[in-house]
């Protein structure tokens, strides 16, 4: 009885053990699941700019961002300027040195006829600790009245841009065309658009995003959402009232 019951208690705690051990590795599993192993998560929107009205012809245009950014964030910025031809945009702002925080064109769309041209810039992993808070001077290659918003975001990767897409045309509905299949299921989707200049038009976000900001009367906005798939997506907006305008998607890892 007594090495019947020694083995009783010796296969009690051998499955206990493996219990155990079992339960570990699913408690592992969900845990890096919750995680989103293979894709970023956290992405968050920390701060945006303020809203500023136009400047001059051919002149730079300063933003100010509403909160301290701390180092290894991302900045996306929404440029338009009513150029009636092609316009590049500079984007620089008080890092510490200058020039660290380097902003790429991710895309541009030129208004269909009455001129401008809006784009989309960016820059990651930025350093600006120490001169908060972060300022940037946003300056077009043309004249043109000047409009410009931005949006800080935490959780993006180094190189994070991955899909963009545009399009032009003169009604309520806003529309950038899909950016085509996203490289992984969660990230950052940025809307921006702009139209003619026209008063009264009150711009409004398209399904599932939030609107950040608008500039100039109405005159450009921009707007964000965090996608869990894979599958292109839009941005959209809607305006009260039929305008010429152009849109701007683009993702980012």
């Amino acid at each position: 009885m007594r090495s019947g019951e020694n083995y009783s208690r010796i296969d009690g705690g051998d499955v206990t053990r493996k219990l155990l051990a079992v339960l570990s590795v699913c408690l592992f599993s969900t845990g890096l699941s919750s995680q989103g192993m293979g894709g970023n998560v956290g992405i968050a929107h920390v701060a945006s700019s303020d809203a500023t009205a136009s400047t001059a012809s051919g002149s730079s245009i300063t933003l100010l961002m509403g909160t301290s950014l701390a180092a290894g964030q991302s900045i996306v910025v929404c440029a338009f300027s009513g150029s009636g031809r092609d316009v590049t945009f500079t984007v620089t702002d008080n890092g510490p040195v200058t020039g660290t925080n380097t902003y790429s064109t991710d895309r541009s769309q030129k208004l269909a006829t009455n001129g401008g041209t809006i784009a989309v810039l960016h820059a990651d992993n930025i350093s600006i600790a120490g001169h908060n808070p972060a300022t940037l001077t946003i300056t077009p290659s043309g004249t043109g009245s000047i409009f410009a918003l931005a949006s800080a975001y935490s959780g993006l990767i180094s190189s994070s841009f991955d899909k963009s897409n545009s399009a032009n045309s003169s009604s309520n509905l806003p529309d950038s065309g899909s950016s085509g299949s996203l490289s992984q299921a969660n990230e950052l989707v940025f809307g921006c658009m702009a139209n003619a200049a026209r008063p009264g038009v009150t711009i409004s976000a398209g399904s599932g995003f939030t609107l950040r900001n608008t500039a100039g009367r109405q005159r450009i906005a921009n707007e964000d959402q965090v996608v869990n798939s894979k599958a292109g997506i839009d941005a959209t907006f809607s305006q009260v009232v039929s305008r010429e305008w152009a849109a701007i998607v683009t993702t980012y890892k």
